[in-house]
């Protein structure tokens, strides 16, 4: 007998796609799932997919973890799995909740309405799945959760063209804009010497704030990563260290040597298949070895490969599944 999983395709955790609904792909191709589908805060656009009565009545209730049990408007539906702001309440099935920003648990407003919502959702038994070990720690004791209440389970990160005629620096930057601005005069004198053009990756948020300050780089909004990607010689991730790496996985997918800080979750990640940096070392040594080097070009490559193997739709689909009977198991007990 088959189980039923409703799954919210809104909330990406990915910037390079629709992470949920990558997911959605590869668990449907598993035997032993019927899955549903369902959009938590926007249109559904196919037949196929749940339809949420009253819905923006609904969605907005449920942004508040309120409204009508999932359950009693969808009665077959075993597990409920979400990843955006949305947490529809249940009564008598797990609700499970994907968790990439840590940036909210970190916040020094401790009535952060994130950190209220979550706790009231753990309280009422739902599980939260956060994207590395070394996060699902810091979630289990910011929120002072049970062990078995956190687990983890990575975002689906397509493998993407492999990358052979790069010829730019390409630097991702997620919430790491103060340790951008202090590299940068650096990152653009080796471009300048090995004439080569600077893409910096961000969000919108991010660009505007940078504008202005970085000289004579590219500024490329994050709708177009995918693209930029296949720029890169060389790409470097600068993050808070508060999400999952997804630029850095995707670049080791299409074969881009990348460098990135020495971080608990970046080395989780992508240790031993990116360049590491620590504090104290030499940026700029570690770059110019990525640009030149060609045999460390090919080691880092074939370990990048491999790496994001563990981040493609199948192999994350099976995670989920996992979690997911490991749920209904104990409720069931």
């Amino acid at each position: 007998m088959k189980t039923c999983i409703a799954l919210d395709l809104d909330g990406s955790l990915e910037s390079m796609g629709n992470t949920m609904a990558d997911l959605a792909r590869a668990l449907e191709k598993l035997s032993d799932l019927e899955l549903r589908t369902f959009h938590s805060s926007s249109k559904r656009e196919r037949a196929s997919e749940l339809r949420i009565p009253r819905r923006r009545w609904r969605q907005r209730r449920w942004l508040v973890g309120r409204g009508r049990a999932f359950d009693k408007v969808f009665p077959k539906v075993e597990v409920v799995h979400v990843a955006g702001d949305a947490l529809p309440p249940t009564k008598k099935i797990p609700l499970v909740i994907s968790i990439d920003d840590l940036r909210p648990l970190r916040s020094r407003a401790k009535a952060h309405p994130r950190i209220r919502d979550l706790q009231r959702a753990l309280d009422q038994g739902a599980t939260l799945v956060v994207s590395t070990r070394t996060g699902s720690h810091e979630v289990q004791t910011a929120l002072r959760a049970r062990r078995n209440q956190v687990v983890s389970a990575p975002p689906v990160i397509p493998a993407q063209p492999l990358v052979t005629t790069g010829d730019c620096v390409v630097v991702n930057v997620a919430g790491g804009q103060e340790r951008l601005l202090a590299r940068l005069p650096e990152i653009t004198a080796f471009a300048k010497s090995v004439n080569a053009e600077v893409l910096v990756l961000g969000s919108k948020a991010v660009n505007k704030e940078i504008r202005g300050k970085v000289g004579k780089v590219r500024l490329v909004p994050r709708a177009k990563a995918a693209q930029t990607l296949q720029r890169a010689r060389v790409v470097i991730d600068i993050s808070d260290g508060a999400r999952f790496p997804s630029f850095g996985v995707a670049a080791l997918s299409a074969g881009v040597p990348t460098m990135a800080r020495l971080s608990d979750i970046n080395f989780e990640v992508m240790g031993g298949a990116a360049a590491l940096v620590e504090p104290d070392q030499e940026f700029i040594e570690f770059l110019r070895e990525l640009w030149h080097n060609e045999s460390k070009r090919k080691l880092l490559r074939a370990a990048g490969l491999e790496r994001a193997k563990d981040f493609e739709p199948e192999a994350v689909a099976m995670r989920y599944h996992t979690i997911y009977r490991d749920i209904l198991r104990d409720y069931k007990a």
